[in-house]
């Protein structure tokens, strides 16, 4: 999803919650798209951490991969997360992702705006 795309889902988003000042909630949805972005378009190396179900035994849990992008992540992490699951990369659906982490020293911090 580019940032348009996500723009205009969450503009979707805020128009079907009457309980929403809609100008102030694009403007907040607007800053932590361009802050996603100019994350993901520095090139460096994050943790992204996806929620996944393993369609064989039906179980949901969640993995991380270290990428320069979420495309890369998405690409790299279903054969990981097959071989640790004992599964074929078949029966692995890559779900959310839930974190962006940045690695600072020898820890790994949430980006501020980075999760979905």
């Amino acid at each position: 999803m580019n940032k348009q795309q996500l723009l205009d889902h969450m503009k979707d988003l805020i128009k079907n919650s009457p309980d929403i000042n809609y100008d102030q909630a694009v403007e907040d949805c607007m800053n932590l798209v361009n802050r996603l972005t100019s994350i993901e378009d520095s090139n460096e190396t994050l943790r992204y951490t996806f929620e996944y179900i393993n369609k064989s035994n039906g179980e949901m849990s969640e993995f991380s991969q270290m990428a320069t992008s979420r495309e890369e992540a998405e690409t790299l992490i279903i054969p990981r997360i097959a071989d640790l699951e004992f599964a074929g990369p078949e029966d692995i659906v890559l779900g959310d992702l839930i974190s962006i982490s940045k690695k600072v020293g020898d820890n790994y911090i949430a980006c501020e705006g980075c999760a979905s």
